[in-house]
């Protein structure tokens, strides 16, 4: 599973056999792949922060600006509820996940002890 609109770049492709960064042309063009704009605002995750981090190394040689890293990633995102305001405003940032939600708020769902993942299980 993954967090909505997230894309997956496994971060061993961000290095080299030797273990060192690959090139930024190299870095540039695997974000390419994945359909990531380097304009844009990038978060890098993984299951529980640790692997994100070098991600987030070779975004920062690359020279992206709107970078962040969520060191709770995935461990932390599906325990949350969407009592939690911050998550609730952040999700409705999200058209389709909005529109999924207020779906299974319609057809009488409760959702306010269901985790991220249970919801997105409904889905």
């Amino acid at each position: 599973e993954h967090i909505p609109t997230s894309r997956n770049l496994p971060f061993d492709k961000m290095v080299t056999n030797d273990r060192t960064l690959q090139s930024d042309s190299v870095i540039s063009q695997l974000l390419r792949e994945a359909g990531v704009s380097e304009e844009g605002s990038v978060v890098t995750t993984c299951r529980t922060g640790q692997t994100a981090s070098v991600d987030f190394l070779a975004f920062t040689y690359l020279g992206i600006k709107d970078l962040k890293l969520y060191d709770g990633s995935w461990s932390e995102y599906s325990k949350l509820t969407l009592e939690d305001e911050q998550v609730k405003k952040a999700l409705t940032d999200i058209p389709a996940f909005a529109k999924a939600v207020e779906k299974l708020e319609k057809s009488g769902v409760d959702l306010s002890d269901l985790s991220l993942r249970d919801i997105m299980e409904r889905i």
